[in-house]
């Protein structure tokens, strides 16, 4: 006998999607990504008023490469953290509450050395946030609907980052008369270095905002209990299941039903890790 056509519920649609977690982890990175772009623009200007002309550039590259650096080592760290402790909203918290508190604070550095530290404890908060970000709107939608729920998030965050240097450029035709730059100056004169601190206290509006958000907005979410039965279930198919995901890999025996950890180790057996 033939099988008749199989019906299949359609997939949720936008409204469906961007509501909830996705919605408010949007407002979030559209409103920290405002105000950090409110001060990136203008922070080689600024460090050039702050540092002799020659160790500029080194301050800027150590103050850039250092930042970027550490923020790309500590996603792969809190991502494992959050996976273990099966909650995201804590470290969310924690590194958009970090960045919120460390970019304003340019607007009281005096030296180089003072800008290379905001940046670097700027740059560990994102670092602490974006994987359990990641990992949240991940498990607020269904699997089949994860890429219109990323999407949304990245069109607020670049949102963000267009909004962010238009009021930065608003600010300073108001405080300044013009925006930057002008003239043939390397070095900013004492006014416009008043300015732009100006410029980065008032980055802490929309931090705060973000981090309210957070708090009242966003909810955490249990992420889904490996199954007890069928297919799937126990080691066995936590091991086949790593297999899978990771194909150059061997799933070490030490995972268990209980924690489904699958230990994989690379086939040959110099390095271990676990894929997220």
């Amino acid at each position: 006998m033939s099988e008749g056509p199989r019906s299949t519920a359609p997939a949720p649609g936008w409204g469906a999607v961007v509501r909830g977690n996705v919605l408010a982890v949007g407002v979030v990175s559209l409103l920290t990504d405002l105000s950090s772009e409110m001060i990136s623009p203008l922070l080689p200007v600024f460090v050039a008023g702050l540092v002799p002309a020659k160790t500029a550039a080194v301050t800027l590259g150590l103050m850039e490469g250092l930042g970027e650096a550490t923020a790309s080592l500590l996603k792969l760290v809190s991502g494992r953290v959050s996976d273990r402790l099966g909650k995201r909203k804590a470290l969310i918290l924690t590194g958009y509450g970090l960045s919120t508190l460390a970019r304003p604070l340019f607007s009281l550095a005096t030296t180089g050395g003072h800008a290379i530290a905001l940046k670097f404890v700027d740059r560990v908060g994102k670092g602490v946030r974006t994987s359990p970000r990641d990992a949240l709107i991940a498990d607020a939608v269904p699997a089949a609907r994860r890429g219109l729920a990323f999407s949304f998030h990245r069109a607020m965050d670049h949102a963000g980052a267009v909004l962010g240097p238009l009021l930065a450029l608003a600010l300073l035709h108001v405080l300044l008369g013009y925006g930057f730059w002008r003239g043939d100056a390397a070095i900013p004169a004492e006014d416009e270095l008043a300015a732009l601190r100006i410029v980065f206290a008032a980055a802490l509006v929309p931090g705060l905002l973000a981090v309210a958000v957070i708090v009242f907005a966003v909810r955490e979410i249990v992420p889904a209990a490996a199954p007890t039965s069928g297919p799937g279930a126990g080691a066995e198919g936590c091991r086949a299941a790593c297999t899978a995901s990771w194909p150059r890999r061997r799933c070490s025996p030490s995972a268990t039903a209980a924690t489904c950890s699958c230990c994989c180790t690379r086939t040959s057996g110099s390095a271990t890790g676990s894929g997220s």
